[in-house]
């Protein structure tokens, strides 16, 4: 239950030949940038829960994003009305993995 989520994600992007910058604190992530964005991740697996899913886009939703900055958003219980509730909040770009990777390259 406890997987470090974050360091999976950089650690298939470096596969990928994306190098994301990281700030750790704790043994744990503190801050991600890539080509001059923040970049945060909301990554779910099978196991996650809808109302857990859904309180992590109400969080964003009520977020101001002072910075450029790139969601990461994968999950199969993300649906897309949860990805369009977010799409237009300035500064936040929202990306799958795959998405992410094309870009990054």
């Amino acid at each position: 239950r406890n997987v470090p989520k974050d360091m999976m994600l950089v650690e298939y992007l470096k596969d990928q030949d994306i190098h994301i910058e990281v700030i750790l604190e704790d043994n744990k992530v503190k801050n991600m940038t890539f080509k001059g964005y923040n970049v945060e991740s909301a990554i779910w697996s099978q196991k996650s829960n809808i109302a857990g899913v859904l309180n992590r886009f109400n969080k964003i939703k009520e977020t101001t994003y002072k910075n450029p900055t790139i969601l990461i958003v994968e999950g199969p219980k993300v649906k897309t009305e949860y990805i369009e509730s977010i799409s237009n909040i300035p500064n936040l770009k929202v990306m799958n993995i795959n998405q992410f990777v094309e870009w990054g390259k």
